[in-house]
């Protein structure tokens, strides 16, 4: 009965820890990768307008 009472071993609290930690990064990475996205997307056409001078024929070349 005295197994089911013990506390947890520190490596097995701390491999948890650092796993929540690592998806928590990973989270916020992802969320951030996103809302530059967003907001990149909607202005990139009038970006490379004003690039190439308000002539849409030149933006392949």
């Amino acid at each position: 009965m005295t197994e089911l009472t013990e506390p947890l071993p520190i490596e097995t609290a701390t491999r948890s820890q650092a796993s929540r930690a690592a998806l928590v990064f990973i989270f916020a990475t992802v969320l951030f990768d996103t809302l530059g996205f967003g907001i990149i997307i909607p202005v990139l056409p009038g970006l490379v307008l004003s690039f190439v001078g308000g002539r849409t024929y030149d933006g392949p070349s």
